[in-house]
């Protein structure tokens, strides 16, 4: 999860406190198991963030303080820092899967189930388990560990996608499970 989503004072931040400390569990069970860890972070060209962004950046200004020359803006919360091991991107679009190495990266480790954290539920989230199921991929998304600005659509999408493109779990049958 970018740093900037869990600082209010970035205009798509908000307190996240917990589902940060949601995520760090979960890091460290998967990390202690063996589970490949890998991390998407979106960052926009500095020199035209507009252009970068495309449409996702017209409809979502907010989006537009996410610029690759801010490390603190794009870079993973420090409670979250990816260790050694785990694989990193950068990406310009919500889901992790458009315009990266993702899936290539994933066949590479033999993953068939997407464990999808982070924020925001209704944009990066959804749009990231929309592509994986696509793609063949089984969806586990923990709900203690995605957030939403707002309460309403983090909820709707939540129930979409466990109706829908995969299992929505409590953190504790996720770590009984890995």
């Amino acid at each position: 999860m970018s740093e900037a989503f869990c600082d209010p004072a970035y205009d798509v931040g908000a307190p996240m406190d917990a589902t940060v400390e949601a995520i760090a569990t979960l890091l460290e069970h998967a990390r202690a198991r063996g589970v490949p860890v890998v991390y998407a972070t979106m960052a926009f060209d500095a020199a035209d963030p507009e252009a970068s962004a495309g449409m996702w950046g017209r409809k979502v200004p907010a989006l537009l303080q996410l610029v690759d020359s801010d490390p603190r803006a794009t870079g993973v919360h420090p409670r979250l820092a990816p260790a050694e091991s785990d694989a990193s991107f950068i990406k310009t679009r919500s889901s992790a899967f458009f315009g990266t190495p993702l899936e290539e990266l994933l066949e590479t480790m033999d993953v068939d189930t997407l464990i999808v954290t982070g924020c925001s539920t209704s944009g990066c989230i959804r749009a990231t388990a929309l592509d994986g199921v696509s793609l063949g991929y089984r969806i586990v998304v923990p709900e203690e560990c995605v957030a939403d600005r707002a309460e309403a659509p983090h909820r709707a999408n939540l129930a979409d996608i466990d109706a829908k493109y995969g299992d929505v779990l409590a953190l504790s049958e996720v770590l009984e499970r890995l």
